[in-house]
């Protein structure tokens, strides 16, 4: 799963950063394709902006611990 940031600069959308949410194939298809996939998503406009996402491990497992990020410049940070 990854999470992508695009800034806005003279009316385009540019990705400036993408960051790997947990473990690189930690995450299985069918639950984040389906409805309740994004536990928790938080996400604000200052800057630094902080951003928090959960996503569903399954649905017998429930939800992952929140992941914690800092957005930066455009640049995404581990919080």
């Amino acid at each position: 799963m990854r999470l992508q940031v695009y800034p806005q600069s003279d009316g385009a959308w540019k990705e400036s950063d993408r960051v790997t949410v947990g473990d690189v194939d930690g995450w299985f298809w069918y639950p984040l394709t389906g409805k309740g996939a994004v536990c928790e998503f938080s996400a604000a406009s200052t800057e630094p902006a902080p951003l928090t996402v959960s996503l569903l491990r399954t649905p017998s497992l429930g939800c992952s611990d929140p992941a914690e990020y800092v957005v930066k410049e455009g640049k995404v940070y581990a919080g």
